[in-house]
């Protein structure tokens, strides 16, 4: 998780998308060392696929990530411009969707918009669960 992340004044935090960079260095000093048949090669391939590997998870793939482990079928997401996202689930034999808004300032790059609606989505699902009485999966 990116603790250095700072949204403008005025703008609530949401929790950041999942990232993870142990596999990518394991993969990226595999990699090097098989093709420089040497330690530098891995320790710069580690440190290659460290930093590549620690990229967020992309938007799609996050909310289904999260979905899934509350145990929903995600049918569908929308990417509603720029700064906003509809995820359409499946819960009960109905069909429910969560929609998000970042707040639209030019001071938050792409990354950061996308690590907010993530957070609003995930959070707006955790509401929606508990208002409907509906028990969380572990």
């Amino acid at each position: 998780m990116n603790e250095t992340l700072q949204y403008p004044i005025g703008v609530d935090f949401r929790s950041p998308r999942p990232r993870s960079g142990v596999g990518g260095a394991l993969l990226g000093a595999i990699f090097g060392y098989a093709v420089t048949r040497s330690s530098n090669g891995a320790i710069a391939g580690g440190a290659v696929g460290g930093l590549v590997g620690n990229q967020p998870m992309p938007l799609n793939e996050a909310l289904r990530q999260r979905f899934s482990e509350k145990s929903l079928d995600v049918v569908s997401f929308y990417r509603l411009g720029r700064f906003g996202a509809k995820i359409l689930f499946r819960l009960n034999d109905a069909y429910w969707t969560l929609e998000s808004h970042a707040p639209q300032t030019p001071v938050m790059n792409i990354e950061q918009i996308e690590d907010w609606l993530y957070g609003d989505i995930t959070q707006k699902l955790e509401i929606f669960l508990g208002q409907n009485d509906l028990r969380l999966a572990p």
